[in-house]
């Protein structure tokens, strides 16, 4: 499994996001390679139709993404249980790496 956690410079949530996501992958025993990728123009952003810094990405997935999500080099917020946050919720993170984990060890047994 491979996370991106793509961002813009300066981004007051960098951090805490990575040690959410590095905690996280950790605690799930999920295996992976979890990565930053700065988003440097707003060119690139449209490109990679990037929602916000922080944004959380596995396996090339946003498992956060709604369709009404503004592309655009600006702060993204999560929303969880009426709250909004710069960091995603931890319980959906560790959802969407458990359900990403099933899936690859779904595709290793078919091949």
């Amino acid at each position: 499994m491979e996370v991106t956690i793509q961002y813009v410079d300066g981004c007051p949530h960098l951090d805490e996001t990575y040690r959410l996501v590095a905690e996280t992958i950790e605690s799930t025993g999920s295996h992976g390679v979890l990565r930053t990728f700065l988003v440097g123009s707003m060119e690139e952003a449209e490109q990679l139709h990037f929602p916000g810094s922080p944004t959380v990405l596995i396996d090339g997935v946003d498992p956060f993404a709604h369709s009404s999500a503004q592309i655009g080099l600006s702060c993204r917020l999560y929303g969880s249980g009426g709250s909004r946050s710069g960091i995603p919720p931890r319980d959906e993170l560790e959802e969407a790496l458990a359900s990403s984990q099933r899936q690859t060890k779904g595709d290793k047994s078919r091949t």
